[in-house]
């Protein structure tokens, strides 16, 4: 019994350690016009966005969490959606690859080191001339 204890508290402890790595994937309107954003999202849970933007402001498109404190963001951050599609109110189309990674600003922010908590976040930045 005594060993049940203590194998039971060594896990527990354990498990406390394993932090946590909490993801953000996030569009910038950073054009002079509104923005209409549709999105699909693929991850443990589907999440579809249909909202409008205005010029100068951010748009959470997605959210996700894993166990585990995870320091480098080295997946490409646009694989992750089914559905992409921004367009301005005249109905102008996005250009702008999102399957390059090159095209999204990622931001690796430790939360806590023990344990191990981060916060990435994946940035799309949208301008006039994308369009």
């Amino acid at each position: 019994m005594r060993n049940f204890i203590l194998i039971a508290i060594a896990s527990l402890a354990l498990v406390a350690c394993e932090g946590n790595t909490d993801r953000f994937w996030m569009l910038k309107n950073a054009s002079q016009q509104s923005l209409v954003v549709s999105t699909q999202f693929v991850g443990i849970f589907e999440q579809s966005v249909q909202d409008t933007v205005q010029p100068g402001k951010t748009l959470q498109l997605a959210t996700t969490n894993q166990m585990g404190g995870v320091l480098s963001a080295d997946e490409n951050p646009g694989e992750q959606f089914l559905f992409w599609e921004i367009k301005t109110l005249a109905g102008d189309t996005c250009t702008k690859n999102r399957l390059l990674t090159e095209n999204w600003t990622r931001t690796v922010t430790s939360v806590s080191k023990m344990p191990s908590n981060q916060r990435h976040e994946y940035t799309f930045e949208v301008v006039d001339t994308d369009f």
